[in-house]
């Protein structure tokens, strides 16, 4: 029984200490960092990940709303952000499964006549590739 309690306790304290460490790459580009809400926190898959939910003011002072975050010591993406400061480029390549997302959906737009909104498949496709990364590192 001590040790089941001396492992929890243990666990307990290492998301205590990891925790707001990991926030700091959330927090960092906010407009307001002061006024970051997070919820749902919790410890990724793997060692040194931090996911969640965070909120936070805009440049009019008004919150945006929560959208889900990874993050490590290296940096965080929050999603609907741009994806530059995800650390771990080499580990999920990143940028060349964007622009292969992007390639492909313009191939079809142009094949189908269905016109190119370069915006939306952008979106779309920072929006996938988010995905892939919370399924990967948080769910």
């Amino acid at each position: 029984m001590t040790v089941i309690a001396g492992g929890v306790a243990a666990w307990k304290w290492d998301a205590w200490v990891t925790i707001p460490e990991l926030r700091g790459g959330v927090i960092q580009p906010l407009k307001d960092p002061q006024s970051a809400q997070f919820r749902s926190e919790h410890l990724g898959k793997h060692p040194g990940y931090l996911c969640g939910e965070v909120n936070a003011k805009n440049s009019m002072g008004g919150y945006v709303g929560f959208k889900r975050f990874v993050s490590t010591s290296q940096g965080a993406v929050v999603e609907g952000d741009g994806l530059d400061s995800w650390p771990d480029r080499d580990q999920d390549a990143p940028f060349e499964k964007l622009l292969e997302r992007v390639r492909i959906r313009v191939d079809f737009a142009v094949k189908y006549d269905l016109g190119v909104d370069f915006e939306t498949i952008m979106e779309e496709s920072k929006q996938s590739f988010f995905d892939d990364i919370w399924q990967k590192h948080c769910s």
